[in-house]
């Protein structure tokens, strides 16, 4: 049933989690890097990360319930076709960075600075949970398209699910980074935006398949070429 939300979001959230090797994954390495890989550090990257996933999830419960109200499940097939135009739009245009750019200047970045620096230095339990939140409210692009998305959606449970899978999705990349970050040259992350531009494009092919009502029809095609194996 929620089969667009949850491969949508994987693809979405592999996508920010590569774009984040470039961005977010210093701050990834500060919280959870430059550590022996022991049970600590396990369970300290675990909780960090479930925070953040937690965060979305709230994330997706905002603006899920949000699009409830709007009734989008009568214009479904709308609603997939600019869920589409918004990612063309976030891939070709800069108006993504304008707006990470305008959120750091608002006095709510200030404050989740200010905590998350409070947060992250800190090897408690509640320490990494809470850098973990925070971190998922720090301005990214693919976060608000993540968001947009959910608003999308047509009941609170597709937008939470949506969110969710998002979360999942940024895990591999996130979690295996601070692991080489010895390894790693920089120069190298330039290679993972093309990387996250090509799932992003699938992630629209997906959303423009939903909206032409052809779903349906590649499951069954799927379903036939099972049965031809069989």
């Amino acid at each position: 049933m929620y089969a667009v939300q949850i491969s949508t979001g994987l693809f979405m959230g592999l996508a920010a989690s590569l774009h984040c090797m470039g961005m977010c994954g210093p701050l990834n390495i500060l919280i959870n890097g430059n550590q022996n890989i022991n049970s600590q550090y396990i369970i300290f990257t675990s909780i960090y990360h479930i925070g953040r996933i937690l965060m979305y999830i709230l994330i997706g419960l905002l603006f899920g319930f949000f699009s409830s109200f709007l009734n989008l499940q009568y214009i479904q097939n709308f609603a997939s076709f600019l869920a589409a135009f918004v990612i063309l739009i976030y891939l070709t245009t800069s108006m993504s960075k304008k707006m990470e750019h305008w959120v750091s200047q608002t006095f709510i970045y200030s404050k989740v600075q200010q905590l998350l620096s409070t947060f992250i230095t800190q090897n408690t339990y509640k320490g990494k949970l809470f850098s973990g939140m925070l971190n998922g409210l720090l301005p990214c692009g693919l976060v608000y398209l993540a968001a947009t998305t959910a608003a999308l959606s047509s009941t609170v449970i597709q937008g939470v699910t949506f969110m969710f899978s998002f979360g999942l999705g940024t895990l591999p990349a996130l979690v295996i980074l601070p692991m080489f970050v010895g390894s790693l040259q920089l120069k190298k992350y330039s290679y993972f935006k093309y990387v996250s531009s090509a799932l992003l494009i699938i992630v629209c092919i997906i959303f423009v398949i939903r909206g032409l009502n052809l779903s349906g029809i590649v499951m069954q095609w799927f379903g036939s070429e099972k049965a031809v194996c069989h």
